[in-house]
C-alpha cells in the first residue's frame, strides 16, 4: 500500500519533518501492517525547493499515486496540507486521520 503524508512543514528543520513523517509512516503500519510504503513528496535538496505554489503542486501530483493519504492531528494548520485535504475529499481518496 503506498501511503501520502501530509504534515505542515513551513519553518520547520528537515531533521524533525523526516521524523515526524517517520512517525506517521508507523501510525499507518500499525492499522494496515508492514506492507506500507512512502510516497516521497519531502524536497531534500535545497535546490529541488521551488515556490510553495510549485511544491503543492508536486505534492498533489506525487498523492495521486498514493492507495492511502495519511494526516497528521494538526494538518490543519498547514495552508498546503488544508488544500491536500480538501483534494483528497474532492477526489475519493482513502484517507487517514492521526488521533
Amino acid at each position: 500500500m503506498k501511503v501520502f503524508v501530509s504534515q505542515p512543514m513551513n519553518g520547520k528543520p528537515e531533521e524533525e519533518i523526516l521524523k515526524r513523517q517517520e512517525e506517521l509512516l508507523n501510525y499507518a503500519r500499525k492499522i494496515f501492517g508492514d506492507q506500507v510504503e512512502l510516497v516521497e513528496s519531502y524536497a531534500r535538496n535545497v535546490e529541488d525547493r521551488k515556490t510553495p505554489v510549485e511544491m503543492l503542486g508536486e505534492s498533489i501530483t506525487r498523492m495521486a499515486e498514493a492507495d492511502l493519504v495519511v494526516f497528521s492531528h494538526d494538518w490543519n494548520l498547514g495552508r498546503g496540507c488544508r488544500v491536500e485535504n480538501m483534494v483528497a475529499i474532492l477526489y475519493g481518496m482513502a484517507i487517514l486521520y492521526e488521533q
